[in-house]
């Protein structure tokens, strides 16, 4: 079991995208699963401007994003047997929306795997997140 913290956080054109994803990952279970855990203090970040975690309840979007990734990161790898915890997501109303996460989740995946994915879906990866400003604040990913 690894457990890893990884945040994407790039600047283009001026614009943000920003977001940290905390995953422990198990191989080789007898299931592929993937379960979202995330606790952070509701209190937290309620102003433009703060750093937001997810809490157990609302974030539904981000979770799904995450989770996404997670999906998109496992396949990519070839992975199919593994368990997933996503523990802990943060970003900023601002910098962060699903597909960010979803980003960061994959990287985190990948990282926990010790996977090096190829170039070219790392490219299409950042397209799609670098695109994601011009849909709904809340669009769920479809990665491929």
């Amino acid at each position: 079991m690894k457990t890893v913290t990884t945040r994407f956080a790039r600047i283009k054109n001026g614009l943000p995208y920003a977001a940290v994803v905390s995953l422990t990952l198990m191989p080789n279970a007898t299931e592929q699963r993937i379960e979202i855990s995330c606790d952070g203090d509701p209190r937290a970040g309620l102003s433009q401007g703060n750093i937001e975690e997810a809490t157990k309840i609302g974030y539904e979007d981000w979770k799904s994003g995450a989770q996404a990734g997670v999906v998109f990161a496992l396949k990519v790898a070839d992975q199919t047997m593994c368990h997933v915890q996503i523990m802990r997501i943060r970003g900023m109303l601002t910098d962060t929306n699903p597909t960010i996460v979803g980003a960061a989740a994959a990287l985190a995946t990948w990282e926990a795997l010790e996977f090096e994915p190829p170039q070219e879906v790392i490219t299409r990866l950042e397209e799609q997140v670098f695109s994601s400003w011009s849909l709904a604040w809340d669009a769920i990913p479809q990665f491929s």
